[in-house]
């Protein structure tokens, strides 16, 4: 019999509780932006899903599925959206080749990046450029360190000149700089433009909202403290993608 349900009463703690991470106890771990440690919650999950594999194979299906609507529903309700919106996946670039390689491009479209952006959110976009004929521009995030406050001033004035989409991240991977995601989400409106967030660096350390950019993708391994493999897309229920 499968045993995927719910974190068993033993393992239930509170968000910052060190008992979660024995192996920590002498250590204090500074790198969840990059990997975070498992927590006992965590491993023990992993440990009863192998187990279900090794005792029963494909029928394990059944209750996976309905242990993955859960986690949906988690979700959903930690980024304010609806579980339709939020599909799961296995890291941010799926995410953001997903929304890449399947928005309603026309040829000589333009998307606005940012210099100094992570790998998984710049070459999704160069694929799509190669396949679609898209024309790529980035702007620089020096506006966005100054110390009077974020100046979106080149970001609006690239808008006004057309484009169609803007990809950033929500947290800097180089300096940890937070971008204002939902002043650049509000402009994009403004313009008619999609924005995609990449929040690998930001979801579950900083605040963020679905309704604040039309896509957002994030990873389950840095902040949400889950392992490697897992992650997540939110799409806004105005935006539809190609399968």
């Amino acid at each position: 019999m499968s045993s995927a349900a719910p974190p068993l009463p033993e393992f239930a703690a509170r968000l910052g509780d060190r008992r979660l991470f024995p192996d920590l106890a002498a250590w204090a771990y500074l790198n969840h932006a990059a990997i975070s440690p498992l927590s006992r919650l965590a491993r023990a999950a992993m440990g009863r899903a192998i187990g279900d594999v090794s005792r029963e194979g494909v029928g394990a299906v059944g209750p996976w599925m309905a242990q993955r609507a859960r986690l949906r529903a988690a979700l959903a309700g930690f980024l304010d959206c609806e579980p339709e919106a939020l599909a799961l996946t296995t890291n941010t670039g799926a995410g953001i080749r997903a929304v890449a390689l399947g928005f309603p491009w026309a040829a000589g479209d333009r998307v606005l990046l940012f210099e100094g952006e992570f790998p998984a959110n710049i070459t999704p976009w160069q694929q799509a450029a190669a396949l679609f004929e898209l024309e790529l521009r980035f702007a620089s995030l020096a506006p966005f360190a100054a110390p009077g406050g974020a100046d979106l001033g080149e970001v609006e004035a690239a808008l006004q000149a057309g484009v169609r989409l803007v990809a950033v991240s929500a947290v800097q991977f180089r300096s940890g700089l937070r971008m204002p995601i939902e002043a650049l989400g509000e402009l994009c409106r403004r313009y008619g433009a999609a924005l995609c967030v990449d929040a690998a660096q930001g979801v579950g350390l900083t605040p963020l909202l679905a309704g604040s950019a039309d896509f957002i993708a994030a990873p389950g391994h840095k902040w949400l403290m889950g392992p490697e493999g897992t992650g997540f897309l939110v799409i806004h229920r105005d935006q539809r993608l190609r399968p």
